[in-house]
């Protein structure tokens, strides 16, 4: 059990992302008792989202955690872009030029550690992620939730809570509980990421971007004398049984992409992906909300997937606070969906 009270919680977080991560340290943050679950048994070690924005930055720092994350980040790099292997812009993105922040920059990261400030804020405030437990099902009336849930060994559990949000990714339990739509399309192409050292002649603080006729090859460093991200997206239709990517299939790719010679080697991660983009058509029904993956998913670019998430979170959790507090109407939940829906479709437009 959460050791933070004795009580029921307030608010039952399923998913332990970055999302759940953040929301969940807000409402700790406001005095409110939650659960946070997930149903996988351990975090992933693998990267995935790098970069943190500035008002994501400027939201931890309300929490203290900002300058522990750019400890573990890498300086903003310089971005070169070439087309079909010829050079043909360099920008300077180590400020970007905001004058309304502390953090004019784009901090690159791995989600890994991004994940590990924010759950050792939570240790520290007596709540622990619960995993594996997995939220099986749920029905809400006019004063609560009532969730089944199910631990790793198969014992079933029965929890009540205020509320429930769903952070839980882009299959949510959640949001099909709640018969949210989720609707878009997937992108055309297939994307192939990694976890990679690379050896080659452009310097660690670059950000590579090739666009070429054949799909576009991004590399991001990462920290790590060699330790470098990358992006690679094929032109056409994915084949449907193409399996996982190995090293040597990468770095075929990756030598007729890269606008210099370069090795691959000591792979942390390869990964194919079938990218989606798609959105509820609400945020909220009765009790339940999600937030996250499991209400928007579209492009890598950017890490915009995590940023926004966060954000959600973090648009959310205040507003639940002075609900449960007593301090506002029930009616201002209905603002996390006004104001975060048009984010999210502004997100799946550009």
């Amino acid at each position: 059990m959460n050791p933070q009270s004795d009580k029921a919680p307030q608010v039952l977080i399923s998913g332990a992302g970055p999302t759940g991560l953040m929301l969940a340290g807000q409402l700790v943050a406001r005095g409110i008792r939650c659960r946070i679950i997930d149903k996988a048994a351990v975090r992933s070690p693998h990267s995935r989202a790098l970069v943190v924005q500035p008002r994501t930055l400027e939201l931890l720092d309300q929490m203290g955690l900002t300058e522990a994350l750019i400890a573990e980040g890498q300086p903003t790099p310089q971005v070169t872009v070439y087309l079909n292997h010829r050079r043909v812009v360099d920008l300077d993105i180590s400020d970007t030029g905001l004058t309304d922040t502390a953090y004019p920059f784009l901090l690159f990261v791995s989600q890994v550690e991004t994940e590990r400030v924010l759950e050792r804020y939570l240790t520290e405030h007596g709540v622990q992620v619960e995993r594996p437990l997995e939220l099986l099902s749920f029905k809400s009336d006019a004063g609560k939730v009532t969730a089944q849930l199910q631990h790793g060994d198969g014992r079933k559990e029965t929890v009540q809570a205020a509320y429930l949000v769903g952070c839980d990714g882009a299959h949510s339990a959640v949001r099909k509980g709640l018969g949210l739509k989720f609707e878009g399309e997937a992108y055309e192409q297939d994307f192939v990421l990694a976890d990679v050292d690379i050896d080659w002649p452009i310097g660690h603080q670059q950000l590579t971007i090739s666009l070429g006729d054949d799909g576009v090859f991004v590399v991001f460093p990462m920290k790590g004398e060699r330790a470098y991200r990358i992006i690679a997206a094929r032109a056409g239709a994915p084949k449907a049984d193409a399996g996982e990517p190995t090293l040597e299939e990468l770095q075929a790719l990756a030598a007729a992409r890269s606008p210099v010679p370069l090795t691959l080697s000591c792979p942390r991660w390869l990964a194919r992906f079938r990218l989606h983009h798609r959105a509820v058509e609400r945020y909220s029904a009765g009790r339940g909300f999600v937030a996250g993956d499991a209400a928007h998913i579209h492009s890598p670019a950017g890490g915009q997937g995590m940023n926004t998430g966060i954000q959600d979170a973090a648009n959310l959790a205040w507003k639940l606070a002075l609900v449960l507090r007593g301090e506002a109407p029930e009616s201002l939940l209905d603002s996390y969906n006004d104001e975060r829906w048009p984010v999210g479709q502004a997100l799946l437009r550009t």
